[in-house]
This record gives C-alpha cells, sequence and structure tokens, in this order.
C-alpha cells in the first residue's frame, strides 16, 4: 500500500543549514522543520507502515541551490519527523529499505510530496 502527503509552501532546509551555527539555532531549526512534517502527515491520516520505501519530491522555484544539500536535508527531516511521529519504526536500512529525493523545478510555491511504500514483510 503506497501512502502519500503534501506538505504545501514549505521547502525543507539544506543538510548546510541545518548542521551550521550554535547547537541549539540548529535543534530550533530541525524542530520547527519536523513538526511541519509531522502535522501535515497527521492531517492527512498516514498510518504507521513496518517495513518501508520512501520517495520525498520537492518542487521548487530556486535552482541556485545545491541540489545535494537539498536532497541530504530533506531526507533528515522528513525521515526524522516520521520516525518521531511513529509512522516508522526507525530510518535504519531495517525499516527503511530506500529513501529517494526527487528534486523538480517549477514557477510558483515550494512544496514537498512525501510517498511511503509499505513492504511485504
Amino acid at each position: 500500500m503506497i501512502q502519500s502527503f503534501p506538505i504545501y509552501d514549505w521547502s525543507p532546509p539544506s543538510i548546510n543549514r541545518l548542521m551550521s551555527g550554535h547547537w541549539r539555532v540548529r535543534y530550533d531549526l530541525k524542530e520547527r522543520h519536523m513538526r511541519i512534517v509531522m502535522w501535515s502527515a497527521k492531517a492527512h491520516r498516514i498510518e504507521p507502515v513496518g517495513r518501508c520505501k520512501v520517495k520525498i519530491i520537492v518542487y521548487k522555484d530556486n535552482r541556485r541551490s545545491d541540489e545535494d544539500n537539498v536532497r541530504s536535508g530533506a531526507s533528515k527531516v522528513i525521515l526524522d519527523a516520521l520516525k518521531h511521529s511513529g509512522i516508522i519504526k526507525d530510518d535504519s536500512k531495517k525499516y527503511v529499505e530506500s529513501s529517494e529525493v526527487i528534486i523538480e523545478y517549477i514557477k510558483g510555491e515550494p512544496y514537498v510530496v512525501v510517498e511511503i511504500e509499505e513492504l511485504e514483510q
């Protein structure tokens, strides 16, 4: 079964932003972004899964950002939010077989779509 949910008017932070600065600033930034993901998943009634694949599609309008940093930041924040909200048990390979981040460039407001495909046990 595949479950998906959008996160409108949101663009994930780059890994550089998540890892630079004072520890408290980094913590607050990550927590703020995780809350956005968790509330969106809750609003769309995403059910807990066992072993799964996660696909993250980032729709953004800024080509100037480093795609590797965006991929790493999106993956980190979204997988940690899914774990924290109880949708996935852990973000290790034992529970998340693969996580893929795709970046698509659009005109308009950024948004993200998260797809969670539950695998056979």
